[in-house]
């Protein structure tokens, strides 16, 4: 089979150092291993092809993207944006090359504009409830941003997989799909180990090991408040963290680690992130491993650290107790609880190098049950399944006029980011063009809030007396509001729209320069140029004229 992996960001050369990338790779190389052929496209500086590892990498440039004042508006903006790159790349590609089946990850909603026929899986790569429930990372509208884009892209594919028991559920409950659980698998692709960095900073000491992101999801704040203490009661333990530092509440992760070490900062050490050459020789060296999360998907570092042998302390809840049997393998703490986590800690530094080798082989023995003979079988079965069943796409998470309206919209705003990117060397319009990509997000993040809150827009133009309306422009937002209002008692009487001859719709079509039947009000969906059209109508028409952004926002 031909498998194209769609993701909005994967390493420019080399392997990669972080989770939903390092995933990636390893499931491109097992599919290799087992005789088919993985291609991967991802979003980038540029656009480009290259092909590393026998791996077909693809990248379609995006362009930078605004900051605008609200994070999710500005999160929400970023995701059609890439995704709407991504969709019309698979579309060209499918052209040219023969693709069997396509896997989207749900990480910036990369399916949310997906048209095409070829059948279609999301992995839920995470899940922004549950990845960032302590609102440390994101805010509570980013995150509500992030969860509802993410399921709303889920209804683009015929199947959902989770490496994780816990967000399959999540996931599942929340978009009402059965979501299959197909355990990340794990290949040792490494060659050859380059311990430089181990002889250089930890040769000769006693370490705890932390790998991974250092941000607060990770729980790092939670080793945080034990650091001091656990250095203190262990003199002769260093405490080494490895991972890309991010920012928690405005400070760096790596700031607060030093200042919370105290008398003993001396004893951390902390480091960018490792290739997997040289973060190898670390973990095989490490007395144990710590990893906190307050939640994980199945975590990475937890399965690099079990291949070697190692004692992994991981949270309970968090999907660490997918892999680790408290006490048999590894151990397990509560989550967010610093002082469980200091007892279990204790626990690994008092346990005896005989039952650290024995628990160490314990935990090996459950990762190779991930080799790719296994874990990526169990994904090729589900790809097989897809393609026998592609009829199968639509979810019943959302209601119809729910589907539409944000279909519409996302096709609007991914319209709008092509003609921004044709006309970029033209000042004036790519100005205008941002202007209009900007007016209609705003219209769909209301629209979205207006639908999640349970409200339509029939009933407040019944409130208002308008039972006959007319409608102002007739492509995407006017369609949505077409099926808004379809099989309600409002009645579009007809639209109005200069591109008459050319819009199918379903209802009468007629040019403003023509004759304007009398309706109790006309809705203006051309929002960028609301006020220069109500003032040509009210020459015309005695009814209300109505923005759709103004609707949108009296009805919440």
């Amino acid at each position: 089979m031909n498998i194209l992996f769609v993701t909005p960001g994967y390493p420019k050369r080399g392997e990669p150092t972080t989770g939903f990338p390092n995933y990636l790779y390893r499931a491109a190389l097992s599919l290799i291993q087992l005789g088919h052929k993985p291609i991967i496209l991802t979003a980038g500086d540029w656009d480009g092809h290259r092909v590393e590892h026998g791996i077909d990498i693809w990248t379609v440039g995006v362009p930078a993207y605004y900051n605008f004042k609200s994070q999710a508006f500005t999160y929400a903006f970023d995701v059609l944006r890439t995704s709407g790159a991504l969709n019309c790349r698979i579309r060209q590609l499918l052209q040219k090359i023969h693709i069997d089946i396509i896997q989207f990850t749900s990480l910036y909603g990369t399916a949310l504009l997906y048209r095409e026929k070829v059948p279609a899986v999301l992995r839920l790569s995470s899940y922004a409830k549950t990845a960032f429930s302590s609102y440390q990372t994101h805010s509570p509208a980013v995150v509500k941003t992030m969860t509802f884009l993410e399921i709303l892209s889920s209804s683009r594919c015929n199947a959902i997989f989770a490496p994780c028991k816990n967000n399959a559920v999540a996931f599942g409950r929340d978009c009402r799909r059965n979501v299959k659980v197909i355990e990340t698998p794990f290949i040792n692709d490494v060659q050859e180990y380059d311990s430089q960095f181990y002889d250089s900073n930890l040769n000769g000491k006693k370490y705890v090991l932390f790998f991974g992101s250092l941000y607060a999801e990770k729980g790092i704040l939670v080793i945080a408040e034990i650091l001091e203490k656990f250095l203190e009661m262990n003199p002769d333990y260093y405490f080494v963290f490895i991972g890309s530092t991010e920012s928690i509440k405005g400070e760096s992760a790596a700031r607060i680690l030093q200042n919370k070490a105290g008398n003993y900062g001396e004893r951390i050490i902390i480091s960018n992130a490792l290739g997997h050459q040289q973060l190898y020789p670390v973990i095989q060296k490490a007395d144990f491993v710590v990893l906190p999360s307050l939640m994980e998907n199945l975590s990475n570092a937890c399965i690099e650290a079990m291949y070697f042998e190692r004692i992994v302390i991981g949270t309970d809840g968090a999907s660490f107790e997918q892999l680790i049997t408290h006490g048999k393998n590894g151990f397990l703490c509560r989550i967010g609880d610093s002082q469980d986590l200091l007892d279990k800690m204790q626990m690994a530094v008092l346990t005896d190098d005989d039952r650290k080798k024995k628990m160490g082989k314990l935990a090996r023995k459950r990762i190779d049950q991930l080799k790719p003979e296994y874990a990526v079988q169990r994904l090729i079965s589900l790809y097989q399944y897809v393609i026998a069943n592609r009829d199968n796409r639509r979810s019943s998470y959302m209601n119809k006029g729910t589907i539409s309206v944000l279909s519409m919209l996302t096709g609007a705003v991914a319209g709008a980011w092509a003609v921004g990117k044709m006309e970029r060397g033209m000042r004036k319009k790519a100005e205008l063009s941002s202007g209009k990509f900007s007016a209609l997000f705003h219209v769909m993040n209301q629209w979205v809030k207006v639908k999640q809150d349970g409200k339509n827009l029939s009933s407040y133009f019944a409130q208002k007396g308008y039972r006959k309306i007319a409608v102002y422009g007739m492509s995407y937002v006017g369609e949505a509001l077409l099926q808004e209002l379809q099989g309600s008692e409002i009645e579009v009487v007809y639209g109005i729209d200069r591109r008459a001859c050319s819009t199918k719709t379903g209802i009468a079509i007629v040019s403003p320069e023509e004759s304007l039947d009398s309706v109790d009000a006309v809705v203006v969906t051309a929002v960028s140029f609301y006020d220069e059209i109500a003032e040509k109508l009210r020459d015309k028409m005695n009814c209300p004229i109505l923005s759709i952004e103004d609707v949108l926002f009296e009805v919440s």
